[in-house]
């Protein structure tokens, strides 16, 4: 649902993210039913406090977006395709997605700092192409 208060031109910019996100739910089946788009004018603080680029509620097959970026959506619809939180299921999702839809250097990019935020990435990268000696 796109808020009814979001101007046309940024609107428009959401159309890649959103052409992504379609894509990948055709391609794999996945029951995505609800994309929520969050819009900020200035800034994602909230209560003084900076909230997530991305949520999803799985069980609801829904998310909620206030990037687009395509590594958020690719990490929310992960959550609905694996059904799980962070898990190593969502993970070999996440990080086949990452693989699918990123040009190899943004892929091995993202890959290392998957790594680095999520236990379960680190333990299924080794799933994935990936050059140990690039870990740093």
């Amino acid at each position: 649902m796109v808020p009814s208060e979001m101007p046309t031109l940024i609107r428009t910019s959401w159309d890649p993210t959103l052409n992504l996100i379609q894509d990948v739910i055709d391609r794999y089946h996945i029951p995505l039913k609800r994309v929520k788009l969050h819009y900020h004018k200035k800034t994602r603080k909230v209560w003084g406090a900076k909230h997530p680029y991305g949520t999803s509620i799985y069980s609801h097959h829904e998310i909620t977006l206030c990037s687009q970026d395509f590594d958020t959506a690719l990490h929310e619809v992960a959550h609905v395709w694996a059904r799980n939180p962070h898990t190593d299921k969502w993970a070999r999702c996440y990080l086949n997605l990452l693989e699918k839809y990123l040009p190899p250097e943004d892929f091995q990019l993202k890959l290392k700092r998957a790594r680095k935020l999520y236990k379960p990435c680190e333990r299924m990268a080794h799933l994935f192409e990936f050059d140990e000696d690039d870990t740093d």
